[in-house]
């Protein structure tokens, strides 16, 4: 088997980071915290803050809270949206959260990422849509496009009657000069070949790549 790494073009051996940091929250107060909203996008129905998901198989990844959006209405959609954000002092601004969202009978609640540069710009996705179930707490990294001083995220949730979407550990942060890029696959392979495909990890269009027998080193 074949192990293929990608790597930025801009990579020379090491990325350099600040300790920048606008963004930490990790809902420990018990509550939604002050500065934090809520858009209604079909019903009425809030995130919480909570220690445990809809069948008790998910707790806090850290602390004794996490957010949760779950409703038993099929199809009800609210964005938990950040305070302002000032992200001038960040070259990168790199956004990362956890979340989790265990399916009841085969159902999975779904999540989107927003973003606007300013309170009366429309809502623009970034990333992708977070649909597939996942058992346990799941990284998501991303860079933030278009930072100002007035910046607000949103995570936009969706019931599908699952057990809850959950998400902890929010941070933006100082991110790296190339960020690494996900959602690496290789399908279909053979002896001879592989067809690769990946997300940008933020706007590059150029990548180099090594590939050798699996446990080969860099």
């Amino acid at each position: 088997m074949k192990k293929i790494t990608l790597l930025c073009l801009s990579v020379l051996f090491f990325s350099w980071h600040s300790n920048a940091q606008v963004l930490d929250e990790g809902f420990e107060s018990g509550a939604i915290p002050a500065g934090w909203t809520q858009e209604y996008e079909s019903a009425r129905f809030d995130w919480a803050a909570v220690t445990q998901n809809g069948d008790a198989s998910i707790s806090p990844r850290t602390g004794a809270y996490m957010v949760e959006f779950r409703t038993s209405d099929y199809g009800d959609a609210t964005k938990l949206v950040s305070p302002s954000l000032d992200l001038t002092a960040l070259n990168i601004p790199e956004l990362t959260f956890y979340y989790a969202n265990v399916n009841w009978f085969g159902d999975i609640d779904e999540l989107r990422v927003f973003y606007k540069s300013n309170p009366t710009d429309a809502w623009t996705q970034i990333g992708v849509d977070y649909t597939a179930e996942q058992i346990d707490w799941t990284e998501v990294k991303m860079i933030l496009p278009n930072p100002s001083a007035n910046y607000y995220i949103a995570f936009e949730a969706t019931s599908n009657w699952g057990r809850g979407m959950n998400i902890d550990d929010i941070t933006v942060v100082e991110g790296p000069t190339c960020p690494e890029p996900t959602a690496l696959t290789a399908s279909p392979v053979s002896v001879t070949d592989a067809d690769v495909s990946w997300i940008a990890g933020a706007g590059e269009t150029a990548w180099n790549y090594e590939y050798g027998p699996s446990g080969f080193a860099m």
